[in-house]
């Protein structure tokens, strides 16, 4: 099956080099590495029974977020070096043709992305709110408030990012963008 590419998607996959594709493998890495870190670091405290605080959850959740996003873009690297995408052929028949791992690759790095955002929000909106409460550290209202208030943020960054990437995969608007395989 031939294509036509009248979008410059094929000069744009020739200007991808060798060392972008290093960079972004180095940079996934070192990712998934701290991200691992953060992991041992909080799986220790949880081994222990110790008190894990609230802001090192909300990073753990971050880390989460962040780790998937981190495989889904080496996972990308991986199957532009050692597969056939550098052809702006196979780039546009990933995405006519729906290839799963394109459209896997696309769900879990839109999906992961939207929640790093929003665990990031999270976090910047959770220090905004706590310089201004004023309820004494370990009051009945403040602890109330910390439940109510990983409730919502769980729901913000998991299910509004899940139902957005999940409406498109209905869609069939998921693989590659035509930009880079």
């Amino acid at each position: 099956m031939t294509f036509n590419v009248t979008n410059g998607t094929g000069e744009y996959i020739k200007k991808v080099t060798d060392v972008d594709i290093a960079v972004t493998i180095t940079t996934s890495s070192l990712s998934i590495i701290g991200a691992v870190i953060i992991f041992i670091n909080i799986g220790r405290k949880f081994y222990r029974v110790e008190q894990i605080s609230d802001p090192m959850k909300r990073l753990f959740y971050l880390t989460i977020a962040e780790i998937f996003t981190a495989i889904g873009y080496l996972f990308g690297a991986a199957r532009f070096l050692y597969g056939d995408d550098l052809s702006p052929e196979k780039v546009l028949a990933c995405h006519v043709e729906n290839d799963f791992g394109c459209t896997a690759q696309s769900f879990l790095t839109t999906v992961s992305s939207m929640s790093s955002f929003w665990w990031t929000s999270i976090i910047a909106f959770h220090l905004l709110w706590n310089s201004t409460n004023k309820d004494p550290p370990g009051s009945v209202n403040q602890s109330e408030h910390v439940r109510i208030q990983m409730f919502v943020y769980h729901i913000l960054s998991w299910t509004i990012p899940g139902g957005i990437t999940i409406t498109a995969l209905a869609k069939g608007i998921l693989g590659s963008d035509l930009s880079v395989g």
